[in-house]
C-alpha cells in the first residue's frame, strides 16, 4: 500500500466509520443522514453528508439513493372504501363497488359523511373536512357542492 505524503487527516476517522459501517448492517442506521447527524454529535467539527456518503463508499458500502414512493398501496380488488377519521374515531365506511367519480363522492358527502358528523355529535361550525387535490376533489361540481 503506498504511503501518502502531505495529506492532512481526514475529519471522520477510520474507527468512526467502521463504527458506522457495522451500525448501518445491523440496521440501527439507515440513511448517511442519520450517520452524518450522529457523526457531528460525536466529534468537533461538523462534517457533511456528502463526505459521509464518500467515506461509507470507501468502506465498502453501496450508496444508494432512497426511492420516494407514496404510502398508499393499490387495492388488490377492484372494490374500495372511502372512511372519514376525526378526534371522535372513525365514521361510517362508504363501501364503493365502482370508480369513484365527483358524482359518487358528492353522495358520499350527503349520505355517509352526514351519517357521521351526527354520531360524532359536532356542529358544522367545528367540523373541518380535508381532502387533497385528486381530480373527484378538485372537480367543478364537487367544489359547487362544497360551496
Amino acid at each position: 500500500m503506498p504511503v501518502k505524503k502531505g495529506s492532512r487527516p481526514r475529519k471522520v476517522p477510520a474507527e468512526t466509520v467502521e463504527y458506522f459501517k457495522v451500525n448501518m448492517k445491523r440496521g440501527a442506521l439507515k440513511t448517511a443522514i442519520e450517520a452524518c447527524n450522529r457523526v457531528n454529535q460525536l466529534l468537533p467539527d461538523t462534517v457533511s453528508v456528502s463526505t459521509i456518503r464518500r467515506r461509507l463508499k470507501e468502506a465498502g458500502l453501496a450508496v444508494k439513493r432512497r426511492v420516494k414512493r407514496p404510502a398508499l398501496k393499490k387495492f388488490k380488488e377492484r372494490s374500495s372504501s372511502e372512511a372519514e377519521m376525526s378526534w371522535g374515531g372513525p365514521g361510517y365506511t362508504a363501501k364503493i363497488d365502482e370508480t369513484m367519480d365527483s358524482k359518487l363522492y358528492i353522495q358520499i358527502f350527503n349520505e355517509d359523511l352526514q351519517m357521521s358528523v351526527e354520531e360524532w355529535g359536532i356542529t358544522k361550525e367545528e367540523f373541518v373536512y380535508q381532502h387533497d387535490n385528486d381530480p373527484k376533489h378538485s372537480a367543478m361540481s364537487t367544489q359547487a357542492y362544497l360551496k
